[in-house]
């Protein structure tokens, strides 16, 4: 039985690394988006908005109700949700109004991502509750290297010479999440059976109740809207302020998020030695000064530099947040894992602010507020397990 549990914990690591690629196409895409469809950085940041929006229903739903539905068939409908987005991206997107398709379809695909990270998450903590501090930081190298894969797949897509390649990389992301879907179905027969607490829908506004709920909300929305920012403007900001190639700019993302990948294996190790909330400050208050240092910086070489350490420094912040989530409440594993995942939708909520911010501002005060919002979130995080917040 473990062994037919390990090929779909395989399976599902691979659809993660697949939802890390979606998730990170859209800053990608972005700069051509705007070019070839004569947009703005407001009008990009509305698209954000309305997946944020389809996102942060989608957690509050399977907080509520996460708990009594079978989480591995859960992750096969979202994996079809975000396929099904992605197409309708792509086939939609040459019409005379293609922004109201891009806006729905991604929204769309972005409920389904958001499913897939919450279930994701709840799931392997429940199935592997024995080792999840192993497993945890298994899936989160993987989605380390989605992010790592996101701006090669589309440098390779640009130079097949689509006129749209941003139809492209969708598409592609819609036929590879079928093909995991299929390996997920045909792989369902081999699984245990999900365990399903029914009972514990009554309990989820104790949980609201609870202070350490909401000072983890608070701290993994500072986090968000560092990761946020990065996915989606790091791209924008090499190019534009820092007048790097697409090569360039594509291979400093992906030393960015090669760096974290480095850290999130590493950090296995470190935090045998080390508390979770310990590793956690120290990580957030390096990667956030890292990014401040290259933000300010005149030369392009130590910006490149600072802004690869910041990635290396923050990239086991994520499955150490999820594991102190899991371990606050450990009867709730989709509502513990709905924390970070509602984070992430609440900051991409004040994604058109960041657009606005770069665009009657700078990119250096945009990057520079993000260095800041990473570097309060570890510090509250700190000070709540040295105070004993835990009521």
């Amino acid at each position: 039985m473990r062994e037919k549990r390990d090929h779909s914990f395989i399976l599902l690591c691979f659809l993660y690394c697949l939802s890390a690629v979606f998730i990170n196409t859209f800053g990608q895409v972005s700069p051509d988006m705007m070019q070839i469809l004569h947009s703005t950085r407001d009008t990009q940041s509305l698209i954000l908005t309305w997946q944020a929006v389809g996102g942060l229903l989608c957690s509050i739903l399977l907080s509520i109700f996460g708990e009594s539905l079978p989480k591995y068939l859960t992750l096969i409908a979202a994996a079809l949700l975000m396929s099904l987005g992605c197409f309708g991206a792509s086939f939609f997107s040459g019409q005379s109004d293609p922004y109201a398709f891009i806006f729905f379809f991604l929204m769309v695909a972005n409920i389904g991502y958001t499913a897939i990270d919450l279930t994701m998450n709840s799931y392997v903590s429940e199935t592997y509750a024995k080792d999840k501090s192993t497993r945890l930081p298994v899936i989160h190298t993987f989605y380390g290297i989605g992010a790592i894969l996101t701006p090669l797949v589309y440098l390779a897509v640009k130079r097949i010479s689509f006129t749209r390649p941003y139809i492209m990389m969708y598409l592609l992301l819609g036929v590879c999440a079928v093909a995991l879907i299929l390996g997920l179905f045909f792989q369902k027969r081999d699984t245990c059976k999900d365990k399903i607490h029914s009972s514990l829908n009554g309990d989820l506004l104790r949980l609201f109740g609870s202070f350490r709920f909401w000072l983890l909300l608070l701290a993994a929305i500072l986090y968000a809207v560092f990761q946020c920012g990065i996915s989606a403007w790091l791209p924008d900001c090499n190019l534009t302020a820092r007048s790097f190639s697409s090569s360039a700019s594509g291979l400093l993302v992906v030393s960015f998020f090669s760096g974290a990948l480095v850290m999130r294996l590493l950090s296995t190790r470190i935090l045998k030695k080390v508390s979770l909330s310990t590793y956690y400050f120290v990580c957030g208050i390096l990667s956030g000064i890292s990014l401040l240092l290259g933000s300010f910086s005149g030369s392009d070489l130590i910006y490149a530099v600072f802004t690869v350490l910041a990635g290396f420094f923050q990239g086991g912040m994520v499955p150490t947040f999820m594991i102190l989530a899991s371990d606050s409440f450990p009867d709730r594993p989709s509502s513990s894992s709905s924390i970070f995942v509602s984070a992430v939708c609440i900051a991409n909520l004040i994604a058109p602010y960041f657009g606005r911010i770069i665009e009657t501002r700078s990119h250096m005060t945009f990057l520079s507020l993000i260095a800041f919002s990473l570097i309060l979130s570890a510090i509250i995080l700190k000070l709540m397990y040295r105070r004993g917040k835990t009521q």
